[in-house]
């Protein structure tokens, strides 16, 4: 499964060179940097860890009348803002904070939609104590005005990811992967932890950036506060706990669209 899923989550150069003037490849390696021409006009760029490389198949079919250049860089495993406090990865993501806004500034033709996509990691969820001393809202709204203040027309940010408890989801797979069953008895809905990341949802909810469009996953799956790992059909939107399938990101690409074509203001054209 998780080969399947990385082969046809990837692109078909991972490596690609950007169009930036700012010389990156001297410091910094990415997990993969891809590209994709389309049939529109717009330059579209998105930026993250592996969830925003999990978008290029759902951009790739919603998107490719939008963009005339699509572009997705990943550094797995990092968050562009207070990563200091992360246990593991801590210098090597400290060192890719720096690196997005001089990247995207130096671009080579003007950048119109940048989509940030990032799973917001347990570690960096301090207990808040003073809004207006808050040192992760701060980072955080500080590095989302820099995208605003890149982006010709909109900046996508993503709100807390749905991450399945571990037991339940694993026993969903098994039956089908392993043992060949029906998912019909396991074709369950499971509520939403809101315990999970709590304080950061807390952070995007005050957050306020100009261009950008705050985008709640959750609602691809999500009804009435109840989830579900698999569509009416059975299949699955996820390849682990929090991950996408390429059906996954199939549903994340079609509710980016809805939400653009409500910004932009005309109709759904898929």
């Amino acid at each position: 499964m998780f080969t399947y899923a990385e082969k046809w989550l990837a692109c078909d150069d991972p490596n690609v060179d950007l169009p930036t003037s700012f010389p990156y490849k001297d410091d910094y390696r990415f997990s993969s940097t891809c590209h994709d021409k389309g049939h529109g006009s717009k330059q579209v760029v998105v930026i993250g860890n592996s969830h925003g490389r999990a978008l290029i198949d759902g951009l790739k079919y919603y998107f490719r009348d939008i963009y005339d250049d699509l572009y997705v860089i990943s550094r797995d495993l990092c968050t562009p803002f207070m990563s200091h406090t992360m246990p593991e990865h801590r210098e090597a993501c400290q060192k890719f904070e720096g690196v997005w806004e001089p990247l995207l500034q130096n671009w080579g033709n003007p950048i119109d939609i940048i989509i940030v996509g990032l799973q917001y990691l347990p570690d960096l969820d301090p207990i808040i104590v003073d809004w207006n001393s808050d040192e992760y809202l701060q980072a955080m709204e500080e590095f989302y005005r820099k995208m605003s203040s890149i982006a010709k027309e909109i900046v996508f940010i993503p709100m807390v990811h749905f991450n399945w408890e571990l037991e339940p989801f694993m026993q969903i797979l098994q039956q089908k992967l392993y043992f060949g069953k029906s998912l019909e008895r396991f074709h369950k809905h499971f509520e939403i932890e809101d315990s999970y990341l709590r304080n950061v949802q807390r952070r995007l909810d005050r957050m306020k950036c100009k261009k950008c469009v705050k985008v709640n996953y959750r609602e691809a799956w999500c009804h009435n506060n109840l989830c579900s790992a698999l569509d009416s059909k059975n299949i699955s939107y996820f390849r682990d706990t929090t991950h996408v399938t390429p059906y996954g990101s199939l549903v994340y690409g079609g509710l980016l669209r809805k939400l653009y074509d409500q910004y932009v203001g005309y109709e759904i054209v898929k």
